[in-house]
């Protein structure tokens, strides 16, 4: 086998780049707020709350996105474990019925 990574081993979204997002995105919307509360007071309860559901809307959406790179990973690894498909497993099961008929057929029979 090669030493390549499987596309689904390899998450679209690494924990570092969400926690980096969310930290720009903080300090983004507070220096807005600070920037907002100096030019127009008036307008800064506004802003402050536009800032903080914008906040809390992309905090979702990287948590969902982690979240599903995760269970992918988790999908990935699976799949990569079984190849895709129960054949193994149905193969030794199919063998062991054989063997088990085979097996009661050499039995000498009940009186």
């Amino acid at each position: 086998m090669s030493d390549q990574q499987h596309p689904s081993d390899r998450p679209a979204v690494s924990s570092t780049v969400v926690i980096i997002v969310v930290a720009v995105l903080l300090v983004v919307g507070l220096g807005g707020a600070i920037l907002i509360h100096i030019i127009r007071p008036d307008a800064s309860a506004t802003y402050t709350a536009q800032a903080l559901q914008f906040l809390g809307f992309m905090v979702t959406v990287l948590t969902l996105i982690y979240s599903v790179n995760k269970v992918s990973a988790q999908v990935g690894q699976v799949q990569k474990q079984t190849n895709g498909t129960n054949t193994q497993l149905l193969e030794d099961n199919k063998r062991l019925h054989e063997e088990k008929a085979e097996l009661a057929r050499q039995l000498p029979p009940k009186d």
